[in-house]
């Protein structure tokens, strides 16, 4: 059986955050996770409730994009309300866009264009407080934490692994 590269230790990595809950960050374009940090989450998340929220999160953002919206301001909508506008994660982006720091989708990890993102099946992890979820957009590896906020399921980070899926997968 083939195991995505690099999931097992990020799983056994975030368990150690306890019950604060945990997010991945990984370098742009490096091909490797780069640490996890520890965030506040509820607790009780749930797989539905993880899953849900990615599929939400991803077909909103490249629905928007597909009709035109740029990424800088679709970040900005996913602000304005809901469970996504207390996410420190998109806060981020949208200073990074600010500074003109990135050189990829912060949300789908494209370098360029507006790719589908096939979100799989959740890990519930540290205590019940996070969802790691992974997830792949045109050979890429996304990983997509979800924590459960004061405004309901929101993602937590979103972290980047710019080795192909094919690559990994050997």
């Amino acid at each position: 059986m083939k195991r995505a590269c690099g999931a097992v230790l990020l799983l056994s990595v975030i368990a150690t955050c306890g019950t604060a809950g945990a997010s991945a960050h990984a370098q742009a374009l490096s091909g490797s996770h780069t640490g996890i940090t520890c965030s506040i989450g509820g607790a009780d998340v749930t797989r539905t409730g993880a899953r849900d929220a990615a599929v939400s999160l991803y077909s909103y953002y490249i629905t928007a994009r597909r009709q035109g919206a740029s990424a800088p301001a679709v970040i900005a909508r996913l602000l304005e309300g809901g469970p996504t506008s207390g996410s420190s994660y998109l806060q981020q982006v949208r200073y990074a866009f600010a500074r003109q720091e990135l050189t990829h989708d912060p949300v789908t990890c494209a370098t360029n264009g507006v790719s589908d993102v096939a979100v799989g099946t959740p890990r519930i992890v540290a205590g019940r407080t996070v969802g790691v979820i992974m997830a792949s957009a045109h050979r890429v590896r996304v990983v997509v934490t979800i924590v459960l906020s004061a405004k309901g399921w929101t993602v937590g980070d979103i972290a980047c692994q710019r080795r192909s899926v094919a690559t990994a997968a050997r």
